[in-house]
């Protein structure tokens, strides 16, 4: 969709120090892992992976919701984790995450290493942040992403049951999910087409 020039992204890394041993944050469905097969998702459409995608096209100066992200990550937030593949930091998150920007390429038929991937480092998205660096929570704060949610206006009645629904979801494959879905919901439109060609003896 970027051209022949390849495929930008944006990969997370995380790190207890914050001059080494990076390790990736891997995605559900976009790019990272150079052996991992490119996933059918049709008609699914992961929103995170999408805007991802997205922001590997501009500055997270123009997408504050990365740093967000990353913020989210800092905390070990579950409603994030649950949204990505994997979490190299699944009991204790990392001290510092930073983001690097690489752009992607398929590799060859045939080629010896069978990776689906080729990457090359283009800069640094953003630098390493921590928890307790002021800027971040400014950075934050101005975009209003920690502004705490106004419990007055929110419709306790239904959280317990959004989060009921999502606990199952989440026990789903996204792709299977919708396409029962997708089924389920075209099964009255066959039985009413069968009852119709049943009354022409078809």
């Amino acid at each position: 969709m970027t051209g022949v020039g390849g495929r930008p992204e944006v990969v997370f890394e995380g790190s207890d120090r914050h001059d080494g041993d990076w390790q990736e944050f891997e995605f559900l469905y976009k790019p990272g892992d150079l052996s991992r097969a490119p996933p059918v998702v049709t008609p699914h459409q992961p929103r995170l992976d999408w805007q991802m995608w997205f922001a590997a096209l501009g500055s997270y100066k123009y997408n504050p919701w990365i740093i967000n992200l990353a913020y989210r990550l800092l905390n070990n937030s579950t409603d994030v984790n649950n949204l990505i593949k994997h979490n190299p930091f699944p009991e204790k998150p990392p001290k510092f995450i930073r983001a690097l920007k690489y752009r992607y390429h398929y590799t060859k038929f045939g080629n010896a290493t069978r990776d689906w991937w080729t990457r090359d480092s283009q800069e640094e998205y953003f630098p390493p942040l921590a928890l307790y660096q002021p800027t971040l929570k400014e950075f934050l704060d101005y975009h209003g992403y920690t502004t705490p949610l106004n419990e007055e206006h929110a419709d306790k009645t239904i959280i317990p049951y959004l989060a009921m629904i999502r606990s199952v979801a989440n026990k789903t494959d996204p792709v299977v999910l919708i396409w029962t879905l997708c089924l389920a919901s075209f099964l009255p439109h066959f039985k009413a087409l069968r009852f119709r060609f049943s009354l022409f003896g078809i």
